[in-house]
């Protein structure tokens, strides 16, 4: 099924407008709630990671920021968002959405802890709405 279809587009907007009826969208995924507004961003968190630092880096200020990533190792996703908030990315955001970390593969010593928590533990002392 195509993802970008106008239904697709319905339900972004509907989601960050807070129009969705709960059955579509659980409260659990709102694990920060607020308001926020600003520039939409999305950036694969492992090319997001790379560029810090560099001219390609994204500025975050007063948007509101889509991570995702595929494939990575679990440790290596809490060492990304680590170093976006070390290099200033999360400190004038306005929200941040977290879509899909999929496909992730441990080491032989799994890294016991869930995305969900290494997201929130990083961005806890921050202020803006963070969605699931």
């Amino acid at each position: 099924m195509p993802e970008n279809t106008p239904e697709s587009f319905q339900t972004l907007e509907s989601t960050l407008f807070g129009a969705l009826p709960s059955y579509r969208i659980p409260t659990d995924k709102f694990c920060k709630k607020g308001k926020g507004r600003g520039t939409l961003l999305d950036g694969n968190l492992s090319v997001l990671y790379n560029i810090c630092g560099s001219p390609s880096a994204l500025n975050t200020k007063d948007s509101l920021f889509i991570i995702k990533d595929i494939g990575e190792y679990t440790y290596h996703i809490n060492r990304m968002p680590m170093n976006l908030k070390r290099n200033g990315n999360f400190d004038k955001l306005h929200g941040l959405i977290v879509g899909e970390v999929t496909h992730m593969k441990e080491t032989d010593r799994p890294f016991r802890k869930r995305i969900k928590n290494i997201i929130l533990d990083i961005v806890a002392k921050y202020s803006f709405p963070v969605f699931f």
